[in-house]
């Protein structure tokens, strides 16, 4: 099975103040044309908008609005095949919002998702902010595509966060509660973060273990890999990429939890020892959330690195490096999604060439999917890879 977007149209979107205003796409890798500030980026937006991704698209919906739009209002429209069916999804946001797939009413995205379109996007500002940014950018993005993935970290993800308002609702009030009943009180919501704590952090971990070598198997092709002595595979340039998961609360290792359940073998689990761990961790700091009024420590405190050679990139790689570790982490994404669909996502790459050099271009463009539509803005002609002509089409805006 296979998905293929045939055209767009887009009413009061962006720049795209007019009615109707349509694209229509017949081949696989798509390139978008033009001068900055024309409209390019705001096209593949369009298409983002349309279809399930883990990103978020903005703060506040009236962005997306045409400045002249006469009410608060904007549509899309967009063909697509999905394997053997013909799908047509109508969709409408800002003021009010509405979603049509085939002539049929869904109240949201999550409830059409079998049909909807499927995208993974490359931003050169946003996608670099996982990579540099504050935790809470690499958090979010984990969180929406883990949740995508599965419905069940999805469920579990609510669960912590509803139990850890409480528990912040309950610190903020701690002054106007008696000792005991405090305590009491704070032990109900440590079980009920312990609880959904443990699941998030193993799926967590477990993604980003099994996602190391797309990563780094793309980071090696973007950077024209070599072989050193000894086979270990690192880049031309001495670089060895890595995705480390970096957990606010650190538990033993599985074999430690494994020999501590082996010896208490008659009355402990492995899911109970590792609750303890976390009980035990709350417990230890509750001082300090106390005087903070806030959870210090938990699963919303999570974060992972992209580290070259053991270095966090974050501080210590150049401008090529980070969006090398960006693209690498989207297409990674892209794969895993594609693993769990049984056919490949759209990929959406916005100003992509910018601060990658020529080699890195090339090799990039050598790279990408072979199953996936993909979308590519750029500012110049000269930026286009050799490729056969039946492959590719050009929009010129």
């Amino acid at each position: 099975m296979s998905l293929f977007l045939q055209s767009i149209s887009l009413s009061r979107f962006r720049n795209y103040s007019g009615f109707n205003q349509s694209f229509n796409f017949h081949k696989q890798f798509v390139f978008i044309i033009g001068p900055n500030a024309i409209g390019k980026s705001n096209l593949l937006e369009a298409i983002q908008y349309a279809s399930i991704h883990a990103e978020n698209l903005v703060e506040n919906e009236k962005q997306l609005l045409s400045i002249n739009s006469p009410d608060d209002r904007f549509q899309i429209e967009a063909n697509y095949s999905l394997g053997e069916r013909n799908l047509k999804l109508e969709i409408s946001g800002g003021a009010s919002k509405s979603l049509k797939i085939n002539g049929v009413k869904y109240r949201s995205a999550k409830e059409a998702k079998g049909e909807m379109l499927k995208s993974v996007i490359f931003k050169a500002r946003e996608s670099l902010e996982i990579v540099r940014g504050s935790p809470n950018k690499r958090r979010d993005w984990l969180n929406g595509f883990l949740s995508i993935l599965d419905i069940h970290y999805a469920d579990c993800l609510k669960r912590f966060e509803r139990a850890l308002d409480q528990r912040n609702y309950l610190l903020k009030s701690s002054g106007y509660k008696s000792q005991q009943s405090l305590i009491d009180e704070l032990n109900i919501w440590d079980m009920e973060l312990a609880k959904y704590a443990i699941p998030l952090q193993q799926n967590r971990k477990r993604f980003l273990e099994t996602s190391n070598p797309s990563f780094q198997n793309a980071y090696r092709k973007i950077s024209s890999v070599e072989l050193t002595q000894g086979n270990e595979e690192v880049t031309s340039g001495g670089e060895n990429p890595c995705l480390k998961y970096l957990p606010s609360i650190e538990l033993n290792s599985e074999q430690d939890n494994e020999e501590t359940c082996r010896q208490n073998v008659q009355t402990l689990s492995l899911e109970d020892n590792m609750r303890n761990q976390w009980l035990e961790k709350f417990q230890n700091n509750r001082e300090i959330d106390l005087a903070r009024y806030q959870t210090t420590q938990g699963s919303h405190r999570d974060d992972f690195a992209f580290q070259i050679n053991e270095m966090d990139a974050r501080y210590y790689a150049s401008q090529g490096q980070q969006r090398t570790c960006a693209l690498s982490l989207k297409l990674t994404q892209l794969e895993k999604w594609a693993e769990h669909l049984e056919y490949s996502p759209i990929l959406l790459l916005d100003d992509v060439c910018a601060e990658l050099d020529l080699n890195r271009q090339k090799a990039l463009f050598e790279f990408l999917p072979k199953k996936s539509q993909v979308f590519i803005t750029t500012t110049h002609l000269s930026s286009l890879p050799p490729m056969p002509a039946d492959k590719y089409q050009i929009i010129n805006l």
